[in-house]
């Protein structure tokens, strides 16, 4: 019995290998938004972290383990995501006068026992041509519990973590500002 304890303890405890990311996915709520602002199509520029941020652009360190994107930037991933929910909502054109790009500005997690907490932050930047018809910052964060066992807070921050994206791009949509400059000839 002890020795079932002694290999069993240090997963519950510790930390658990986490995979990367799933693949950026559309959000039926996203979708939702996307139809009800009436956007025109957009194409997707280059997502780039800022230099603040380089280091957690890569993975994010969850108790002895670790989030990381699945192409390889956190930033990237952000715009995948965002290009995910533009092609399944019928809004993505490669080739459109719009062209939205981003800046990663925060990407950071803790899982701390008891209360964890991510936030996310970008700056989204629209453009027609060389003129900049909405240059913003968007933040989203989320609390949740977190177990005293990795086994259990692992997952729960990887999954609460990973819904940031989806939010973000939701808080972008519903922005009035952005919305009327994508409308804007």
């Amino acid at each position: 019995m002890k020795r079932w304890a002694a290999l069993l303890l240090p997963s519950l405890l510790g930390g658990c290998a986490l995979g990367p990311l799933p693949a950026p996915g559309a959000s039926i709520h996203t979708i939702e938004l996307v139809a009800a602002s009436a956007l025109p199509p957009i194409a997707v520029g280059r997502f780039t972290a800022a230099p603040a941020v380089a280091r957690d652009d890569r993975a994010i360190p969850i108790r002895a383990s670790t989030i990381r994107p699945p192409n390889g930037s956190f930033a990237r991933y952000l715009g995948d995501m965002l290009t995910a929910q533009l092609r399944t909502a019928g809004k993505l054109d490669p080739s459109a006068a719009l062209v939205l790009s981003g800046t990663l500005l925060r990407n950071h997690a803790t899982t701390t026992i008891g209360t964890a907490h991510a936030e996310l932050a970008a700056e989204f930047v629209l453009t027609r041509g060389n003129r900049i018809l909405y240059r913003k910052t968007q933040e989203v964060s989320r609390a949740w519990d977190s177990s005293f066992f990795a086994v259990q807070a692992l997952p729960a921050a990887t999954a609460s973590y990973n819904s940031l994206y989806p939010a973000l791009i939701e808080k972008l949509v519903a922005d009035p500002d952005f919305v009327a400059a994508a409308r804007t000839p």
